[in-house]
This record gives structure tokens, C-alpha cells and sequence, in this order.
């Protein structure tokens, strides 16, 4: 599922102005995305953290 969205979201990057999969996960799945390519964004607040794919970097 992760890498049909990532390949949509290149794919309609060509069209618009996409350049980003941004996600907001639960804390134990992080690793998860991590290894999936996105990277980990910790927020100061503590009250959720973000993760990213640059599909440009792609």
C-alpha cells in the first residue's frame, strides 16, 4: 500500500505540484516507515510527530 501511494504521488507529480507523501503515524510504526524511505520529523509539542518521502529524491 505504501509503495502504490508513493508511486501515485510520482505519478501525479508530473501534472501538479507534488512533492511530498506526508503522514502522521502512531509511534510504534515509525520504524516502520523509516524503513520504508520517509523521514522523521519529532515536533517540540510532543503532541505528534510527522514523517515524509521526497519523491524527488526518489
Amino acid at each position: 500500500m505504501v509503495s502504490w501511494a508513493i508511486s501515485k504521488a510520482i505519478e501525479y507529480s508530473e501534472f501538479v505540484g507534488c512533492r511530498l507523501v506526508m503522514l502522521n503515524p502512531e509511534r510504534d510504526v515509525i520504524g516502520f516507515y523509516e524503513k520504508q524511505g520517509f523521514t522523521y520529523v519529532h515536533h517540540d509539542d510532543d503532541e505528534f510527530d510527522s514523517m515524509f518521502f521526497d519523491i524527488k529524491q526518489s
